[in-house]
């Protein structure tokens, strides 16, 4: 199948009317009793209560059982925020549903929930404080707990009790935390501000950060996990729950992970007129490297931004390969025909296959097809240095496999026999970092 511009505005069409038949599924309510409050959406349901003529935030339950708490009462809203004197019921219709408590320390907190979230997600803002931090917790404690969280460019564990900020390019985290025998799941949705790095580079810090960490009582460890938002930052941000996906972080991403990124993309917006470039700004691509995953590596991957001309992403990072594997990996396994094939044409726009000029991302060696180099800048575009190139090759394979490509498929395997034939030796079983394809020899040992 090629991608005519009929063609993917067709597959746009049906992919917008499949969104909007599930959103039609999904029951939103709010509930009010003399002391208790539930604000539902789907299968979660967001619970307060009153105690001695105060409101609090009292429990997240998720498909009828209790899954997440908040540290103490006095600390519900967010941090140290004490209790609401009073709520107002914003809006109460078909489509949303909200409510605002008042009273803690001069703020007010707004909960909210949508029908035409893809997610079951509850939506929060805050008024009135400068920096606030809210944090949810397991309901039980264990000797064995255990939970472990990814967000674009970190991952970490709640043992490790480490916080990171919230990048502007990903505002995406997901998680778990497991103690007994329930395994509390979460996606943060952040708001943050651009700041976005001109000199091309995807990295967008934000001072709004997110945390994980476990406390000890008598009966074990309690994970928790929170967002503390900057004084710069929108004080806005959604949190979907959910439990025993299967004990696992790639569990939670296995399950949002999809909606999530095409909850931040209004497929519907898209014009009649097929825009590859446009589709490159719309997409989300910066959650779509593997390496994303790999604590501390935070990978930049060169975009076009308006007006600004020297960023060479995709034309000499490996990221380019990784972004088009990606969509086609991910348009496979949900079946949504144009993400797989705009990833077909993402692969097709690489200067993957040059000569000896270095006009290419791969180069023809006595040995077969081989890579130039690891990076790229905009002084010299592929460096005569390369390491090997099983990643590449694996993506590229994979890829020709997903859309039936038997030369891209030839041209990847042809990548691997160059890794095993000739750098591998395996008498001294060594495989040389930095190879100089020029010479045929290691080059040297900085990458060891």
């Amino acid at each position: 199948m090629k991608m005519t511009r009929r063609t993917v505005c067709g597959l746009l069409a049906s992919a917008s009317l499949k969104v909007a038949l599930s959103q039609g599924r999904k029951r939103i309510a709010l509930v009010i009793r003399p002391a208790r409050i539930h604000l539902e959406t789907g299968d979660v349901s967001y619970r307060f209560s009153k105690q001695g003529g105060l409101w609090a935030f009292d429990s997240v339950w998720a498909r009828g059982k209790k899954t997440a708490l908040p540290l103490s009462r006095g600390d519900s809203f967010f941090l140290n925020g004490g209790e609401a004197r009073d709520f107002a019921v914003v809006i109460s219709s078909s489509e949303r549903k909200e409510i605002r408590f008042t009273g803690m320390n001069g703020a007010k907190v707004t909960f909210g929930v949508d029908i035409h979230h893809l997610l079951p997600r509850i939506d929060i803002s805050i008024t009135g404080i400068v920096a606030p931090t809210c944090t949810w917790r397991t309901v039980m404690a264990a000797r064995d707990q255990q939970g472990a969280w990814v967000t674009r460019g970190e991952a970490g564990t709640d043992a490790e009790s480490r916080e990171v900020f919230i990048d502007g390019s990903g505002r995406l985290v997901f998680g778990h935390s497991r103690a007994g025998d329930l395994d509390a799941a979460y996606v943060l949705q952040a708001e943050v501000n651009d700041n976005v790095n001109r000199r091309g580079k995807t990295s967008q810090p934000s001072d709004t950060l997110f945390k994980s960490g476990r406390r000890e009582t008598p009966d074990g460890f309690f994970g928790y996990w929170q967002i503390r938002i900057g004084p710069e930052q929108p004080k806005k941000f959604g949190i979907v729950f959910d439990r025993d996906l299967g004990g696992r972080m790639h569990d939670v991403c296995e399950r949002y992970y999809a909606d999530a990124v095409d909850s931040q993309v209004d497929l519907a917006s898209a014009t009649n007129g097929y825009d590859p470039h446009l589709a490159l700004e719309r997409m989300p691509l910066r959650l779509s490297c593997p390496e994303s995953l790999i604590p501390g590596y935070s990978w930049h991957m060169e975009e076009y931004f308006p007006g600004y001309a020297k960023a060479s992403y995709p034309y000499g990072e490996d990221s380019g390969i990784q972004t088009a594997a990606f969509l086609a990996y991910e348009g496979h396994a949900t079946g949504r025909d144009w993400e797989k094939y705009f990833g077909e044409y993402v692969m097709s726009q690489l200067p993957l296959w040059g000569e000896a000029d270095g006009k290419g991302f791969f180069t023809r060696r006595p040995g077969g097809w081989t890579r130039w180099a690891y990076n790229t800048d905009y002084v010299t575009i592929f460096p005569l240095m390369e390491g090997g190139n099983w990643t590449d090759s694996e993506h590229i394979y994979r890829t020709a496999v997903l859309l039936g490509d038997p030369e891209l498929k030839e041209r990847a395997l042809g990548l691997m026999r160059h890794d095993v034939l000739v750098k591998l030796n395996l008498e001294r079983m060594t495989f040389p970092p930095c190879w100089n394809p020029l010479t045929g020899k290691l080059q040297d040992h900085r990458d060891d």
